[in-house]
């Protein structure tokens, strides 16, 4: 991988989706919030890179996410999280879906409907695929990140 920014999401790592069938149960398991919007999986670096779960580039579509790269200062990552809409501090899907297939929208409608990434798990970290590693590992690398919002 030259740079994560550069790196199409056919290449190789995809999102990791959830499975059916029974919870499992006993120690090493962890559940994730399931929130109500856009899976995305974002190479970020020297620029930003989002694509959906399908595959395709919807960069345009959240021009905001660009500041994913001006935290990574020198890194490059591979990022798997979903894109948000909030009303009044709560999910909203029908806000997001004002975004959802808007390929290039307006600074009016980013303004009027900002959307929020939450990060979940670090799929790869400076060219070197990240997994095969354990969960817990790749947790701790993300939080090393910083990328927390400020606001």
């Amino acid at each position: 991988m030259a740079t994560a920014a550069a790196r199409p999401v056919a290449e190789g790592i995809a999102s990791m989706l959830a499975a059916g069938g029974d919870l499992p149960a006993g120690p090493g398991w962890v559940y994730e919030f399931k929130y109500d919007g856009v899976r995305a999986l974002t190479y970020a670096g020297a620029g930003v890179r989002v694509f959906s779960r399908n595959g395709n580039d919807i960069t345009r579509t959240y021009p905001e996410l660009a500041e994913c790269a001006t935290r990574l200062v020198g890194r490059c990552a591979v990022l798997d999280g979903e894109i948000v809409a909030l009303e009044h501090d709560r999910l909203t899907f029908a806000r997001l879906q004002q975004r959802m297939h808007v390929s290039a929208p307006a600074p009016s409608l980013v303004a009027a409907v900002p959307v929020r990434y939450y990060v979940f798990d670090l799929l790869g970290l400076d060219g070197q695929d990240l997994t095969a590693r354990p969960y817990a590992q790749r947790r701790d690398l993300l939080a090393g990140l910083r990328l927390s919002a400020s606001t």
